[in-house]
């Protein structure tokens, strides 16, 4: 009988699976830098993604500012800025927050890096300015921290991103001289503009849910966008909001808002609505009997379409006054 050849032992026991990275292979960094953002691009499928994450960083950055130990509460005033091109197929979202290191401006379109982790903010995933960069083929980012600013464009970026011959090189950042007009007297902010160059990006076109004027844009960024945060008490800022829409045509609007917060149904809609707790107090400074309360109430508390309020987590456990029972049932 012949004897059966043994296969050599691989020297196998203690190897470290991402060796190949650590030491920088550079087939394999490329490789692996474009599975992440294919992977990436792949979990945005809404047509409202370009502005969630736009908007998301800027509210993020103004908060972090407003929270900031060396920002004094009482002259910071956090603001955003939305400007929407239809004729041009571009959005752009500026902020007066905190702003970028020139370290952070270079690493934010990385996949999986983030600078907001542990920080009680939005984002912390690393993932929506990759996004942006490389789910379209232009954008211009632009930074400001104290003395330092600095502006780029990358282009090609989903060009680079669905390419499968390896034919096309990766983009790199184009230096811009910083020409945003709303930071210009500020310390700090950040400026990102996307443009729509066409093939698969989402979306195509910017009007294709009838919006043309910048309120109406104000009320479907407040639906869909972060833009629009529930606040059951009071936030840590206020940002003053100011959008402005240029139609196909050419003609522009402009909107501002104090604060922005998510459409209630009693605000969007024509309806008979009241603050349960404005019908209680009404009541309470009737006098009588109930009867009597309800006989002497006015009308505009009468025949209403919506009761509304908004609890905390006291007086949810409070059913009673809660729920506004004995105002309810008079109603």
């Amino acid at each position: 009988m012949g004897t059966r050849s043994v296969a050599p032992v691989v020297p196998i026991d203690g190897y470290d699976p991402l060796e190949a990275l650590a030491r920088g292979d550079s087939r394999l960094l490329d490789h692996v830098a474009h599975q992440n953002v294919s992977n990436i691009l792949k979990s945005y499928t809404g047509t409202y993604d370009l502005f969630s994450e736009a908007i998301q960083n800027a509210m993020d950055a103004i908060q972090k500012k407003s929270q900031d130990a060396s920002s004094s509460a009482a002259s910071y005033s956090p603001r955003i800025w939305v400007h929407i091109s239809l004729r041009d197929k571009s959005v752009t979202v500026v902020d007066n927050g905190i702003g970028m290191t020139e370290e952070q401006f270079k690493m934010c379109f990385t996949p999986n890096v983030s600078f907001k982790r542990d920080l009680g903010l939005r984002g912390q995933k690393g993932v929506g300015a990759t996004f942006l960069a490389y789910g379209y083929n232009y954008i211009k980012l632009q930074s400001k921290q104290g003395e330092q600013a600095c502006g780029a464009v990358l282009r090609g970026g989903r060009q680079w991103a669905e390419d499968r011959s390896s034919r096309i090189l990766r983009p790199r950042f184009e230096a811009v001289a910083f020409d945003c007009a709303e930071l210009a007297q500020l310390e700090s902010g950040t400026s990102v503009q996307v443009a729509i160059t066409g093939g698969s990006e989402r979306p195509k076109q910017l009007d294709w849910q009838g919006a043309r004027t910048a309120r109406q844009w104000f009320d479907v960024l407040r639906i869909k966008t972060p833009l629009g945060g529930v606040y059951l008490t009071t936030p840590p800022f206020r940002p003053v909001v100011s959008i402005t829409v240029t139609d196909t045509l050419g003609t522009t609007t402009a909107h501002q808002a104090d604060s922005a917060e998510y459409c209630y149904p009693h605000e969007i809609l024509d309806l008979k609505a009241k603050d349960l707790e404005e019908i209680e107090r009404k009541l309470d400074s009737l006098p009588g009997d109930p009867t009597s309360k309800m006989r002497a109430l006015p009308d505009e508390f009468k025949r209403l379409d919506c009761v509304f309020a908004i609890w905390d987590d006291e007086s949810i456990t409070d059913s009673a006054s809660t729920l506004g029972l004995k105002s309810l049932r008079n109603l």
